[in-house]
């Protein structure tokens, strides 16, 4: 999906937010009820905001005072020519 949609990916997650809920929320969202790019989104972004990219740990590693962010510029790099 990345290899051959990266625009669509890219487009799909510009505007995630990274937060306790939405982390809880895409854990829960039952892949079957996706599109493929809205799979593959929610696997980029859990791996991302998940304890140690383990998406099983139900820990999301975040302090106050070191906000953790989602930048989709650098999926952006790592995707396109």
């Amino acid at each position: 999906m990345v290899r051959h949609h990266p625009e669509a990916l890219l487009s799909e997650m510009r505007l995630q937010l990274v937060s306790r809920d939405d982390f809880r929320r895409l854990r829960a969202a039952h892949p079957n009820d996706l599109t493929d790019i809205q799979r593959t989104a929610r696997f980029v972004a859990v791996q991302r905001m998940a304890y140690g990219g383990k998406p099983d740990c139900s820990s999301f590693p975040v302090r106050p005072s070191h906000p953790k962010t989602f930048d989709a510029g650098v999926l952006r790099s790592l995707t396109l020519p």
